[in-house]
Parts: C-alpha cells; structure tokens; sequence
C-alpha cells in the first residue's frame, strides 16, 4: 500500500496530467503541416477545427492567410493575442499559477500553460499587419508594426529576466547549472551550425524592415529611416541598404548613411512599388528524447524537447521582367529556423532545472513507497517499485508545444512593376543558385499604391495569396 502522502501525490499527478494531455498533444498539428506539404491548405484547416488552444489559433492564423482569407485570419491571430494576454495579466501568485508550477515539478512541464515563445509573439503583430497591407489598410498595418516593435522590446527583457530566474533558482536548491552545461551542448550538436546564424532571439529584420516601409508609406520618413538603418544593422543586406540609402539622401542624412558603412542614393529614385513576400518551409518541429535516471529502488525519467529542422529546397527567389530579365532577386530577411533554435537553447537551463527537481521528487515519492510496502514483505515492495518507476516514466512528457506552421524562413524582394501589373513571373532558385521552376505569381495591388506579391513555398510548391481568392499553387519547369 502506498502512504497517504505518496497517494496524494500520484493523485494529483495523474489528475494534472490528464488535464494537461489534450493541450500538450501536437498530433493535429503535425497531421495539419503534412496536408499542407501534400497541397491541401483546407485539409490542414480541417485538422484544426476542433481545437482551440493558443497553438491551434496560431496555426489556423496562418493557413487561412495561405488560403487569401485575410480577414479571417487576423481574427484568429486577435483570439490569440486576447488569450496571451490574459495569461500574462494573471498574478504569477495566483493559486491557480501556484498549483500549476507545482505540478510542474510532480509531473511535467506540459502542465504549465503555454503562453507562446517571445519570439512567436512579435511574428502575430508582424503577420497581422501584413495581412492588413494585403488588405489595403495601411494604418492598422502601422498600428500592428508598433506593437510587432513594443513586443521585440518586452520580450528580449522577458527573455533575459527567465534566464537569471533559472540562474538564481538553482543556486536556491543547490544545483549548480555549469555542472550540465557539456551535457546540454551536446544535446545540441547537431544545431551548431544553425546556432551560429543568430547571436539574439529578439533582433527580428523582418519585423523592423516592414516596420520602415509601412511608415513610409504612411509619410513618416524619420520613423521608416530609423527602422531601415536597425534593420540594415542586423541583415546588411543590398535590400535594405538600397532603401537605407534612398531615404537618407531624401533626408539628408548623410553622416549616418556613412556610419553604416553605405554612401547615400539618389534622392530622386523611385520607390521600388512592389514587394514580394515568400515564406520558406517550416519551422523546427520539438520533438522527445526520454532516458531513464535510476534512484535506488526505482528508475525516474527524463523528457527532454529537441529541435529537428524541416529540410527545404528552396534557396532565393529571382523576379523576371516581360523579355525574362531579373529585376530582382530576394533575400532572406529573417531566420525563423535558427530564432527557434537558438530560443530553446537559452531555455534549456530552467527545462533541465524543472526536469532535476522533478526526479527527485518522483524519485522520493517512490523510494517511500517501496520502503513502506516492502514492510509486508520483499514481493510487494519490488512490485510497488516497479508500478513507481511505470507511473513515473508515463507522466515524464517534454513539452512539445509551439507554433507549428511558422515558416523556416522569409524572403523578401523589392521592384518595380508596371502600374496596370496583375502577375509578375517568379523563378525559384536552390540553395545553389541552381533555378529548379518558375512559377506565375497574382499581385495585389492596395489602395495604397503599393503591390505585394504574397506566397509560401512547401515542399515543391508556392501558394499565392489573395485576399478573397482561393489560394493558388503554379509550379512549371524552367524549360516551360
């Protein structure tokens, strides 16, 4: 028999547990990522429709955008950022959050609300306000650009304040982190090499870019010249430095042009007036490692997340002219790939912190219930030994959880097109350079003048959005 305490505990173990299961469960979006790989946007929305945690809303935000509903898609990114908001505005002294923190540490981490990674949440104000571009509303485009920039700023602070909580937490039960510190490098070898692509999870060129050019379109250079120039100081990339260059001659900003290693362009360029926009791939999926950690008399588990990255094909993008002359070639503008990544390594301290506290918890709790169940005799201690060590590997789960239909990547373009423009030929390069397809891409032309052209590359594919269209996918040989 089990001591009253040790009942306790399995008690509120599995209760936690199970409430915890659905939410924690990423099956749907998995089976969602791979209709989406197959072709079927409407199949990925399908597999999502009867969730509606925070990771659900993110993913249908996302394929209803692929689909050219615009407006669908913002409300559901807005149901998001009303539920992220109530989890942040929530006393962390709550009793609801106490309990949730203990279990935590008597379960898993699954148990904690997910309240979306940092990173994850300065991309809903940048996605919505590109939806808001594509349906031709600059300001509320420009009102969501100022959140996207508020966000990058709370959360590199949040995210920095996380990692000194660990530090400080494990100085307050005795575990020194640096006694781990191999241990964790080694779990992510194979990542070096993304790793070394972002020095800071919160320096986000896409956000900031788009953040210039929706300024500019709303007649506020000052504010755009200081978007591109932060921008340009963490991508310095011909794209941006054009625009850099452009605005600082029309501002006359030269001393700063020439600090930024540019000299100033010619303040009578024109704007490039379209923008083509690709999201590339996926995402890092997490998924689990589990080992096992023997404790005397019985065995605890560990459950530890990873990062396995989606492989694309997809290198740059080259937009042709009438005759198949470039006019442009894209450039990645933010790598999403490698923020996840580095995110979950910054991370890892506090996981690995709640996973040691947490065997020892379950290993306690099943060294009394041995102790006390082979009084009556070594047969039932050896059984209740082994149902401990079961129960214990079956509530260990790593947390999973995460914005799945992120993209592994976004490539911009910037270039002029005919004003009476509706398509616009796009030749899809490998990481070689080598072209694999051209493909015929709608634009979209707002009210602002500016043209966009929209679309996400999946396994071979492109889909196009356009607001109240359905979404589009074109592939074609380059000999066609």
């Amino acid at each position: 028999m089990l001591t009253k305490t040790c009942a306790s505990l399995v008690a509120l173990a599995l209760s936690t547990s199970l409430l915890a299961g659905c939410a924690a469960n990423n099956r749907e979006m998995v089976r969602a990522q791979n209709s989406m790989m197959s072709g079927d946007p409407n199949a990925a929305l399908k597999e999502l429709e009867k969730r509606d945690d925070l990771c659900a809303k993110l993913d249908r935000a996302t394929y209803k955008s692929t689909l050219g509903n615009a407006a669908g898609s913002n409300a559901e990114f807005d149901r998001a950022i009303l539920q992220i908001r109530e989890y942040e505005s929530r006393a962390t002294v709550s009793a609801g959050e106490q309990g949730r923190n203990v279990a935590s540490v008597l379960v898993n981490d699954t148990v904690r609300e997910y309240q979306g990674e940092g990173f994850e949440k300065v991309m809903v104000h940048t996605f919505k306000a590109r939806n808001y571009l594509l349906l031709g509303d600059v300001e509320a485009a420009r009102v969501e650009m100022r959140n996207a920039n508020m966000r990058q700023d709370e959360e590199r602070k949040r995210h920095q304040d996380a990692i000194d909580a660990a530090k400080s937490e494990s100085q307050e039960a005795h575990f020194d982190l640096n006694s781990v510190s191999s241990d964790i490098d080694a779990r992510f070898a194979d990542s070096q090499a993304i790793l070394q692509r972002l020095n800071n999870v919160y320096q986000n060129p896409f956000s900031t870019y788009l953040s210039g050019v929706v300024y500019e379109l709303s007649g506020e250079r000052d504010d755009a010249f200081i978007d591109y120039r932060k921008a340009y100081e963490m991508v310095p990339n011909p794209l941006i430095g054009a625009d850099l260059a452009r605005l600082g001659a029309k501002l006359k900003r030269k001393a700063e042009i020439k600090k930024v290693g540019l000299t100033l362009g010619d303040a009578k360029a024109p704007v490039g007036n379209t923008l083509v926009l690709i999201d590339n791939g996926f995402a890092p999926q997490k998924v689990e490692i589990k080992f096992p950690i023997p404790t005397g008399h019985s065995v605890a588990f560990a459950a530890l997340p990873i990062t396995r990255p989606i492989p694309t094909n997809l290198g740059e993008v080259e937009v042709l002219g009438p005759r198949g002359e470039v006019l442009g070639r894209s450039q990645i503008m933010v790598d999403i790939e490698a923020m996840a990544v580095r995110n979950l390594r910054d991370a890892y301290p506090g996981i690995v912190l709640r996973q040691v506290l947490r065997a020892g918890v379950k290993g306690a709790a099943a060294e009394i219930a041995t102790r006390e169940a082979a009084k009556k005799g070594p047969l039932e201690g050896a059984v209740v030994g082994i149902v401990m060590g079961t129960f214990n590997a079956a509530t260990e789960s790593a947390d999973l959880r995460g914005w799945y239909a992120l993209p592994r990547s976004i490539h911009v373009a910037r270039v002029t097109l005919p004003a009476d423009a509706n398509e616009v030929r796009l030749r899809m390069l490998s990481p070689g350079d080598t072209p694999m397809s051209e493909v015929t891409a709608p634009v979209v032309t707002t009210k602002s003048g500016l043209k966009i052209v929209s679309g996400r590359y999946i396994n071979g594919q492109t889909f196009f959005t356009v607001p109240g269209a359905p979404a589009g996918t074109i592939t074609a040989s380059v000999n066609q």
